[in-house]
């Protein structure tokens, strides 16, 4: 069975290894502080499980996964770059999950793509555009992505498989 920490190590093997990313974040909004401005943070990565849904067999993370850049609100002539430019970034990140063996790209276990402890990026992927205002102008795509991972149902040693109640 994967977890929450699994997940997030594929996000951040991605965002480090990506050429353009220069940050990535994973606890809280707040934390890419869009109200400060430090240009050595963007373009970044934000992804955040916001939801599980544990059923037979399989478990469902929820992640909000934004890239987005900083703009100065004084040059939006560059608006329309930021967005090519993370739209560009995103479809690599769908791309690494979904088909994870991208060559110079860490990527972990094969297993972890088959078999039966397996994650799976659900498909299609709906893109929100966003802009935040802070200090400047925070431009950039938004999705909700659901990867499923394999949830066997024998982890635990309980009561009902012979093991203590402790």
């Amino acid at each position: 069975m994967r977890s929450i920490s699994d997940i997030n190590f594929l996000f951040e093997a991605f965002a480090t290894q990506h050429k353009q990313i220069n940050g990535f974040f994973t606890n809280s909004a707040y934390e890419i502080g869009q109200d400060q401005f430090d240009i050595t943070k963007f373009p970044y990565l934000y992804a955040q499980c916001t939801r599980l849904e544990i059923a037979e067999g399989e478990t469902r993370f929820t992640y909000v996964v934004q890239i987005g850049e900083q703009v100065l609100e004084r040059d939006t002539n560059n608006l329309k770059a930021s967005y090519d430019m993370c739209h560009l970034i995103f479809q690599d990140l769908i791309a690494h999950l979904h088909n994870p063996i991208i060559p110079g790209f860490l990527t972990p276990p094969e297993t972890w793509w088959s078999g039966s402890d397996s994650l799976k990026l659900q498909m299609p992927q709906s893109l929100d555009a966003f802009t935040a205002k802070g200090n400047d102008l925070v431009t950039g795509w938004e999705a909700q992505m659901n990867i499923t991972a394999a949830n066997k149902l024998d982890l635990c040693n309980t009561i009902g498989n012979g093991g203590p109640l402790t």
